[in-house]
């Protein structure tokens, strides 16, 4: 019985210490700023982590289709509504969920969108507990800091105030046409959902209604990302879960993309040119739910008019412009 109880002290006691030392790591390791430089991850994403409290409107949750599609400060000069895309490339529903909960610690969005191609990212038990633990202990997520610590590391102070400027959108003016045509042709067959993300996507409108949020699912345009059969899908599984779906690939007499000079990277996302466009069918929707007041006139806001001006000073005046800059072939 003796040896026992002490194998079991002595079990106790080493991890103890082993607990001790991964907190203590945990607070070396991570990034003292919310900065690339300092080795923050996905440092455009989590830019809503330095907003002022309670005052972004509307989030963007998704993969690359976000960030690619949406232009927050557009929304912002057309009419005075504050969002934020929380996207990063590849984003599977398990990392969706952890900006969802980050986001909620200091702002009250009355409209989170889920893009619809992250649904059907496949993600694993083990992503999903390894996720958890870089949450709980961030040295297993920035253990490889290491190489670059700097003096400043040893203070275990952080200071996450440095602001995002495009709050989220990456800009390009690359012009790589798509000759698809067929990508929404009709059809009654679905692409299966992997069962993770249907529970995800239960998990995440649970806690937007717990929060009196309104979660959107939207499709952004895509030739290469989405068809029919996935429409299909997410159609059914919004009207499971009585949730709104907007399927932008289907409304495309309203915003008129043109694939020859609207995208990239030949139809898989689109470039400034089409983003200004989906842009402001989104700024029309969100006007017309009626939830949100102009506020480009509130003092407390004169920092997104400060973005807005270098974001045109940065890109050659494209919203000024409405999208007409010369474009790069």
């Amino acid at each position: 019985m003796r040896t026992v109880m002490k194998n079991t002290l002595c079990s106790l006691l080493f991890l103890g210490i082993l607990a001790g030392l991964l907190a203590l790591l945990s607070v070396l390791f991570r990034p003292k700023e919310n900065t690339k430089e300092a080795g923050f991850q996905d440092p455009r994403a989590n830019g809503i982590l330095s907003e002022p409290e309670d005052s972004i409107d509307v989030v963007i949750l998704g993969d690359s289709e976000t960030y690619s599609t949406f232009i927050p400060l557009q929304i912002w000069q057309d009419y005075g509504f504050t969002s934020y895309v929380c996207g990063t490339p590849s984003q599977k529903l398990c990392y969706t969920e952890e900006f969802l909960e980050k986001t909620f610690i200091q702002q009250n969005p009355r409209i989170v969108f889920l893009e619809t191609d992250a649904i059907f990212q496949i993600f694993t038990q083990s992503e999903i507990i390894a996720g958890e633990a870089e949450n709980l202990l961030p040295v297993f997520r920035y253990h490889d800091r290491w190489k670059t610590l700097r003096l400043s590391d040893w203070s275990f102070q952080v200071d996450y105030s440095t602001k995002e400027n495009n709050k989220g959108y990456l800009f390009s003016t690359l012009v790589r046409p798509s000759d698809r045509k067929d990508h929404m042709k009709k059809t009654n067959a679905r692409e299966e959902i992997p069962s993770k993300s249907i529970r995800a996507v239960e998990d995440i409108s649970a806690f937007c209604r717990k929060n009196n949020t309104r979660l959107v699912l939207i499709s952004t345009p895509s030739t290469i990302n989405w068809n029919y059969k996935r429409h299909n899908s997410i159609a059914a599984l919004a009207e499971s879960l009585d949730l709104e779906y907007i399927d932008m690939n289907l409304m495309n007499q309203q915003i008129g993309i043109d694939w020859s000079t609207d995208t990239r990277d030949r139809g898989s996302h689109l470039n400034v040119y089409g983003a200004v466009k989906a842009t402001a069918f989104l700024g029309e929707y969100l006007a017309d739910t009626g939830l949100f007041r102009d506020k480009r006139t509130d003092d407390a806001y004169a920092g997104w008019d400060a973005a807005l001006e270098e974001f045109n000073r940065s890109t050659g005046g494209i919203l000024s412009d409405k999208g007409t800059a010369k474009q790069t072939q």
